[in-house]
């Protein structure tokens, strides 16, 4: 795992001098680029230790690995989409308001997503917390 996180550090580095200068060339905000260096490499990095994970533990459960994937995978797709629609459509407020709003609507649009998809990971989240409430 050690070998694998100074691999994907090293990814890293690459990468957001890459993307940085792509999204620079492209006219885009050079932040963009660091933020998808960080996902892609990190992304990656997971990747690879599942992998090891599954070969050292022979088997890891892939398939409620890969479904809960795409969930978390569309509901992050549909929040986007939200927060972007809100941030093009939204009326001119101040700041922290379309903010708290953007966080609002995109963190409800996600959580909408895993239960219509019946994200297990989400009952669990919900029943430990109704659990601790009592």
């Amino acid at each position: 795992p050690v070998v694998v996180g100074i691999g994907a550090m090293s990814l890293n580095v690459v990468f957001s001098i890459l993307f940085s200068r792509l999204f620079s060339a492209l006219g885009w905000a050079q932040l963009g680029g660091l933020a998808l260096a960080n996902s892609t490499a990190t992304a990656l990095e997971m990747v690879v230790l599942l992998i090891l994970m599954r070969g050292r533990l022979h088997g890891l459960e892939g398939g409620q690995v890969f479904q809960a994937g795409w969930q978390a995978a569309l509901g992050s797709l549909v929040m986007g989409l939200a927060i972007r629609a809100w941030q093009c459509l939204g009326p001119a407020q101040p700041y922290w308001l379309v903010v708290l709003a953007a966080l609002l609507l995109g963190g409800g649009c996600y959580l909408a997503i895993l239960w219509g998809c019946g994200a297990k990971e989400l009952h669990a989240l919900l029943h430990f917390i109704n659990r601790r409430r009592h």
